[in-house]
C-alpha cells in the first residue's frame, strides 16, 4: 500500500519525483518510474539495490578442479650435489594479504551505458570480490632433501574459477518527461531477469607448506 501511494504521488509531481531520485536514487523505489536519463545514462538495464529490488549475483557454473596460488615464497635453499643430504629448517614467521576473488572480471551486458556508470556496481556482486583474506604462518618447520634438490617456504591460497551471472534489474520502457522539461525513460523493475556475465578465481582456503623442488 505505501508503494502504492508512493508510486502514485510520484507520478502526480514529476519534479518531485526528480527531486528524490536524484537526491537518493535508492530510497523506497517503486517497481515502475520515470528515470531521469542522467541518473540511468540510459542504460537498458539498471542494477538496485533497495528493499525488494535488489540485483544479487548467481553463479552459473565452477571448475571440478582447484589450482594453487602462491601469495609468497620465501628464501630458497639448495642441497649441495656432493652431499648424501640435507636437512633444513626455518624459524620464522610470514603474514600476508591475497584478494578472495583475484583476476575477476565483469561484463555489463544490457546495464552497459556510454560513461560505463554500472561497472563498479556490478563488481561489488562478485562473491568476495572486494574481500581480502590475511595468511599468518610460522614456519617452524624442517625437511630433509636429497642431492641437488631445492626447497623453500610457501603461502598458497587454493583457488577455483567460477562464474555467473547477475539477477533483477530495472528494464527500460518509453521516453517520459520529469519537472522542468528533464528527459526520462520509464523503467520497470524485473526480479527474475538474468543479465550481464562475471567470472572470479574465488578462495577456497589457504595453507603454508614447505615447496621441494617447486612442489607442495
Amino acid at each position: 500500500m505505501r508503494k502504492r501511494m508512493l508510486a502514485r504521488t510520484m507520478a502526480a509531481t514529476p519534479f518531485l519525483a526528480l527531486m528524490l531520485i536524484a537526491a537518493n536514487p535508492a530510497s523506497a523505489l517503486p517497481n515502475s518510474y520515470c528515470m531521469a536519463d542522467d541518473y540511468s545514462d540510459q542504460a537498458q538495464y539498471v542494477p538496485m539495490n533497495d528493499g525488494s529490488m535488489q540485483t544479487r549475483s548467481i553463479g552459473i557454473n565452477s571448475a571440478s578442479n582447484t589450482w594453487d596460488d602462491w601469495i609468497w615464497r620465501g628464501d630458497l635453499r639448495v642441497c649441495s650435489r656432493s652431499a648424501q643430504s640435507c636437512t633444513l629448517s626455518w624459524n620464522i614467521e610470514k603474514s600476508s594479504s591475497s584478494g578472495w576473488a583475484a583476476g575477476a572480471t565483469a561484463t555489463l551486458g544490457n546495464a552497459s551505458s556510454p560513461s560505463k556508470k554500472w561497472y563498479n556496481f556490478v563488481l561489488g556482486l562478485i562473491p568476495n570480490y572486494s574481500k581480502s583474506t590475511s595468511i599468518t604462518t610460522n614456519f617452524d618447520w624442517s625437511t630433509t632433501i636429497r642431492p641437488g634438490q631445492t626447497a623453500q617456504p610457501v603461502q598458497v591460497v587454493v583457488r577455483r574459477w567460477t562464474q555467473g551471472q547477475y539477477q533483477g534489474a530495472y528494464v527500460k520502457g518509453g521516453a517520459c518527461t520529469l519537472g522542468l522539461g528533464n528527459a526520462g525513460h520509464q523503467y520497470t523493475w524485473n526480479g527474475n531477469l538474468k543479465w550481464g556475465h562475471w567470472t572470479a578465481n574465488e578462495r577456497v582456503r589457504e595453507f603454508g607448506s614447505i615447496a621441494v623442488d617447486g612442489k607442495v
